[in-house]
């Protein structure tokens, strides 16, 4: 056949890929089956049909008849259906496999990465020498210890408190006792690091129990309400002079309690002059004059702490009676309500307070615990066991409130 006689045949198809599929055939010739030319083409949109016809077309512009050895036979709609079904099931295959692929060489490039890092790792250098600090005591800080709840005069059996604690007013000595010692035995653990030359020492209210009820009138050790206060201030006395030789300034700021009242009810304005322990405080200041005795009639005392440094802090001080205890956040809910609204009258960076028994330090607050511990009230309560504890921290001059520890008790 004559190339002018091809491409009358050529031009003779009615679609562009008839007439390359034609093409195909003539460039091709004796190289092609209608299957392979269905797949040669099959991605433009050949089929079984279109092929079967453009062969069959071919064959009349050539006016020639091929034979069945020459052709195969036509493939039927039901075999091009197969085959369509066989090639999108092997398309699909395709792309599971490329997607597989794809994920190994993921998933190779992360070994190999791995592989590098430990490579990297072993030929790293050797760590430097790290040389112990010699700048001991550079930075400086003040001690806040807390006493309060101390309930002197009151009794604790172990049979009333399944065994849990003890008290009386032998107990109650080795404690107070063991309090100032363990003042002095952690600041000199934290003057390792740091600088400490001064004290504030807390004496928060509730040092005695009282005789505010007939229960604790009959039970207690000792029941009458000055008693109780004369030995604890030889008690105080007695732990301020084991103070005064480990710091050079000491602040003593006192707040009286509500156990401490010879009133049946707590008065407002005449709180402090109704007050055991606000005569036992100033009674110790008119002794011991060498220290800074903070013992105002306010509900509050405030104390600035290295203030116009970094780490300074106004401190609130107040015994904690004005703070309810229940729900089932505690005291918290109420605790930080009222700092807000006290905190408008006159601001404060910390409260520290007694009066609730749970020792809670938090850098807005330190609830001190008590030195009485565990007690039969407790139980009635359902308030949560504590052991006997109170609070020892430290005011950094560069970073506030640093160290918040229990001080603990032997007996």
């Amino acid at each position: 056949m004559s190339e002018e006689e091809k491409k009358k045949i050529i031009n003779a198809t009615r679609t562009k890929l008839n007439s390359e599929i034609v093409k195909f055939i003539f460039d091709n010739p004796n190289k092609y089956t209608p299957n392979g030319i269905v797949e040669e083409f099959r991605d433009k949109g050949a089929n079984y049909d279109i092929v079967n016809g453009i062969i069959k077309r071919r064959a009349e512009l050539e006016n020639i008849v091929l034979s069945q050895k020459e052709v195969p036979k036509m493939a039927t709609k039901k075999q091009s259906l197969k085959a369509d079904r066989k090639a999108l099931k092997e398309r699909e295959l395709g792309r599971y496999n490329e997607h597989n692929y794809r994920e190994a060489l993921a998933h190779i490039e992360k070994l190999e990465a791995m592989v590098d890092f430990k490579t990297k790792l072993g030929k790293s250098r050797r760590p430097h020498e790290i040389k112990p600090s010699q700048n001991k005591g550079v930075d400086e800080a003040t001690v806040l210890a807390c006493g309060s709840d101390w309930h002197i005069g009151s009794k604790v059996l172990p049979e009333q408190v399944q065994g849990l604690n003890e008290f009386n007013m032998d107990i109650a000595r080795l404690r107070v006792d063991e309090f100032f010692r363990n003042i002095v035995r952690l600041a000199d653990k934290e003057r390792q690091d740091v600088k400490i030359t001064d004290l504030v020492l807390f004496l928060g209210g509730d040092m005695i129990d009282g005789a505010l009820h007939l229960d604790t009138i009959m039970s207690n050790e000792v029941s009458e309400t000055f008693f109780q206060a004369v030995a604890c201030q030889n008690w105080i006395e007695s732990g301020l002079l084991l103070l005064e030789k480990n710091f050079d300034q000491i602040t003593i700021v006192c707040k009286d309690g509500n156990h401490g009242r010879v009133t049946h009810k707590i008065h407002h304005s005449s709180r402090q002059g109704n007050s055991a322990e606000w005569y036992m405080y100033h009674n110790l200041a008119q002794r011991m004059p060498q220290f800074t005795w903070l013992n105002d009639i306010a509900l509050h005392t405030y104390l600035p702490i290295y203030s116009g440094h970094k780490g300074g802090r106004v401190i609130r001080f107040h015994h904690g009676d004005t703070i309810s205890y229940g729900g089932v956040n505690g005291f918290y809910t109420y605790l930080n309500r009222r700092r807000y609204q006290w905190n408008i009258a006159r601001p404060a960076d910390i409260d520290v307070l007694g009066h609730l028994h749970q020792y809670t330090p938090t850098k807005r607050w330190i609830v001190n615990g008590s030195l009485v511990g565990y007690n039969p009230f407790s139980v009635s309560l359902g308030a949560e066991y504590e052991v006997a504890q109170q609070a020892f921290a430290l005011i950094d001059k560069k970073r506030g409130l640093t160290v918040n520890i229990p001080i603990l008790f032997s007996k």
